[in-house]
């Protein structure tokens, strides 16, 4: 008798997996989403992210080394947008070693893409929190696509890439017959994710928007793609209404200058990426200060070179921070990784000083 209630409890929690009505948990504590807004004309895949084609989708930043909420030393900018037949993605990864960039690996279509510098995103077009297709394009071109693991599946999409001096870009057109058959209109919320594998540095390394934690493939992490309609504007009201079916205990909706935040029984309440710099510019450590001190009570110390470069960075992100114009996200990034890399660079250099200023008072 036990072994027959055995048999039928894990029956039932097969079942329960089995059904197609089944949704997993959405496990983000912060969950991301990108509004997706209609293409106002036809895109030209060339890896060209012309204004006119792409001036209208919200550009979306704040990649972070997966795994950590560190901010990526090689910034990724993302911007989507569809109409009634396709998804359309422009990426540019920017790139400060692009001599260094790898893109013998893959070979061919579904080859090992990782050995490439590559981008890849996800797609739960279910919203179940546990189903998804996975797109990956490396810098040369190649594509490689599956559908929960089934890389045999081929799906209908094309991508062009670009090289430049300082960063690459590819768009990306995906046929939403693939994706979801009966199409997509203004309301629809998918599960999604984009991530970045960077070669070019020497190892690789990791690049995720929603924070997957080094597995892309955990659907229960993936960030969302809210479909919108036509002239949509982020409005308290409208932004409460697009994450509702989100899930998690607070969703984060990006926009051109900042972000709204929504809370379980709040109202959304938008944060300007400005007034976040200037969060993360007051959390400082005052190194910089204390570096003053030390070089004016002894200007002949060593590295006052690095230290004026150091200062020259700073006073570009005082400048930001000081200042009341709205910052794009792509600006926003920049001038936090530089918070970021200064605050480091910093404290080293400041007990170097310190050392180099005890050195010389016990000669």
């Amino acid at each position: 008798m036990r072994s027959l209630r055995m048999r039928v409890l894990l029956f039932a929690v097969w079942s329960a997996w089995a059904l197609p009505g089944y949704c997993g948990q959405n496990l983000a504590a912060t969950t991301l989403v990108y509004p997706c807004l209609p293409a106002p004309g036809p895109i030209m895949l060339d890896g060209r992210l012309d204004k006119a084609e792409w001036g209208h989708a919200v550009e979306a930043a704040g990649f972070t080394v997966s795994g950590s909420d560190r901010p990526v030393p090689e910034p990724v900018l993302m911007r989507l947008t569809y109409d009634r037949d396709r998804l359309y993605l422009g990426i540019t990864c920017m790139e400060s070693n692009m001599k260094g960039l790898k893109t013998g690996g893959a070979g061919q279509r579904d080859g090992a893409f990782w050995f490439d510098d590559s981008v890849e995103f996800f797609v739960d077009a279910n919203h179940d929190h546990k189903s998804y297709c996975q797109f990956a394009v490396t810098a040369k071109g190649i594509l490689y696509d599956n559908r929960q693991g089934d890389s045999t599946w081929n799906a209908d999409w094309q991508a062009a890439t670009m090289l430049e001096a300082d960063r690459w870009t590819v768009e990306i057109a995906v046929s939403l017959a693939d994706l979801a058959p009966g199409g997509v209109r203004a309301g629809t919320l998918w599960g999604f994710n984009f991530c970045r594998e960077r070669q070019a540095g020497g190892r690789l390394e990791l690049y995720n928007w929603a924070n997957v934690e080094g597995v892309f493939k955990t659907v229960e992490r993936f960030g969302h793609l809210a479909f919108v309609g036509k002239g949509w504007r982020a409005t308290a009201e409208r932004v409460a209404q697009v994450v509702r079916d989100a899930g998690g205990k607070e969703s984060r909706l990006f926009v051109e200058d900042g972000f709204w935040v929504a809370r379980t029984g709040e109202a959304p309440v938008f944060v300007p990426f400005l007034e976040q710099l200037r969060r993360l510019d007051r959390t400082a450590p005052p190194f910089l200060a204390k570096l003053a001190t030390v070089y004016a009570a002894a200007p002949g110390l060593p590295d006052r070179d690095r230290y004026a470069k150091i200062k020259a960075r700073y006073a570009k992100v005082r400048q930001a921070v000081t200042g009341d114009r709205p910052l794009r996200a792509a600006v926003f990034d920049r001038h936090a990784l530089t918070l970021s890399t200064l605050q480091v660079e910093a404290e080293a250099l400041y007990w170097r000083a310190k050392l180099a200023e005890l050195n010389r008072a016990m000669q």
